[in-house]
């Protein structure tokens, strides 16, 4: 499935919906493989501005070494910065698309997607 983009209006604002940015991990085999890459965490920039940050319950177990240690810090980071600047970081996840083995595997309006609905029963909360 292709990742959907969030709409900005012109000033760069988000619009007043709440929005979502999905993000998986690209293993090294995957491409291979031909495997899409699993989506291990969700970040979601609330109504009120307040940013959260989900992950499969299991991450931790899903990696080991660099990866596990690139995963470790990418956490921290997004819950550091989210603590910062939410839209700003909601923004910049939904407009990369990817960071090295990191890639946006869905976004979205989080009142309404059915998908971000699926993987809240998944993951949990960091």
């Amino acid at each position: 499935m292709a990742a959907q983009t969030v709409n900005w209006n012109v000033n760069g604002d988000r619009d007043v919906l709440p929005c979502f940015c999905a993000l998986g991990f690209r293993f090294r085999d995957d491409d291979l493989l031909g495997r899409a890459p699993r989506t291990l965490m969700v970040v979601v920039l609330d109504p009120d501005g307040r940013l959260r940050v989900m992950v499969h319950p299991e991450i931790r177990n899903m990696f080991c070494g660099d990866d596990l240690e690139y995963i470790d810090a990418i956490v921290f980071d997004l819950v550091e910065r989210g603590m910062i600047d939410p839209e700003g970081l909601i923004k910049h996840l939904c407009s990369v698309g990817g960071v090295g083995p990191l890639v946006l595997t869905h976004s979205g309006d989080s009142s309404a997607d059915p998908h971000l609905t699926r993987l809240k029963a998944e993951l949990v909360e960091v």
